[in-house]
């Protein structure tokens, strides 16, 4: 049952930078770790960034979940 609590945990924060680009968040964009990948990739690019970021944390989370990936012990 803890695994898929981790697993559902780790899908909320991978939405949460998803969320955030696509809602334009000020307070996510005007980050200062934001800013400093904004200003080497570019701001469209901090966006592709993110999101990928994002979709990697639900992916591995929806793994956890199913049972494909365990969390080391």
């Amino acid at each position: 049952m803890n695994e898929n609590l981790f697993g559902f945990i780790f899908v909320l924060i991978g939405l949460f930078p998803i969320a955030a680009v696509l809602f334009n968040w000020q307070f996510f964009m005007n980050n200062y770790r934001a800013r400093l990948v904004a200003k080497v990739l570019g701001q469209t690019g901090m966006r592709v960034f993110y999101i990928l970021l994002g979709l990697g944390f639900v992916v591995f989370g929806f793994l956890n979940v199913i049972g494909v990936v365990k969390l080391a012990s």
